[in-house]
This record gives structure tokens, sequence and C-alpha cells, in this order.
């Protein structure tokens, strides 16, 4: 029949559009519970302005956004001595990203905002 929707599962998801000024648009998708979008827009909008003040604070010291040349590498949890978090210590398998900033070289590296209240 005409206009009549059913649903297999009898289960809906939803998609949240985050963007803060100055930063790109995020579509957060398939939101199984209502309740959880106002953490999961929280958590998104924190981490996007926590991009954009790194991005900030590089600009201030790269004068010629061109001319920089920042490389990476992905690596397994094995290769490298960090101080994790007890939950992550096991997980021998996770991949970290490690990205060199040529420009900062004795200077302090932009911070990397693990969530919002809470600093590494």
């Amino acid at each position: 029949m005409k206009g009549e929707i059913h649903l297999k599962d009898k289960k809906t998801r939803a998609d949240v559009n985050v963007s803060c000024h100055g930063g790109t648009r995020v579509e957060i998708k398939g939101i199984a519970h209502t309740s959880w979008m106002p953490e999961l827009t929280h958590n998104e909008a924190f981490r996007r302005w926590a991009l954009l003040h790194i991005k900030g604070k590089i600009l201030q010291v790269v004068k010629n956004p061109a001319s920089w040349k920042p490389t990476s590498k992905e690596v397994s949890l094995r290769e490298v001595k960090l101080d994790l978090p007890a939950y992550h210590k096991d997980n021998k398998s996770m991949k970290i990203c490690i990205v060199n900033l040529p420009f900062f070289q004795g200077r302090r590296c932009p911070d990397h905002f693990l969530g919002a209240g809470s600093r590494h």
C-alpha cells in the first residue's frame, strides 16, 4: 500500500550534523538512540574546536603553509613507548599515527585534546 512504512526490525537511525564557525560540517551517522545525541554532538563539537585551536597554533608558527611538509607514520602500540591509560596497554593491535611537525623544533607542539574535560 502507498504511504505505509513497514520496518522489518522496528528500529530507526538518526543522523546529526555538527559544525563550528571556521570549520567544516561533520555528519554523525546512524545514531541508534536519541538520548545519545546531546553527548555525541557535544563531544564532536569539542573535537572540532580542538582541531581549530591546533590549526590556529600551527598557523602562528608556519607563515607559509604551502612550504610546510609534515610527515606521518602509522605504527602499532608495540613500536612506541607511551604512558597510556590501563585499558589501552593490553591492546597491542591498536594503531597510533605519529606526526612530525618540522617547524616545531624547540617549540611546544600544539596540544592534543582527548575529550571534553580531559587533557593529556
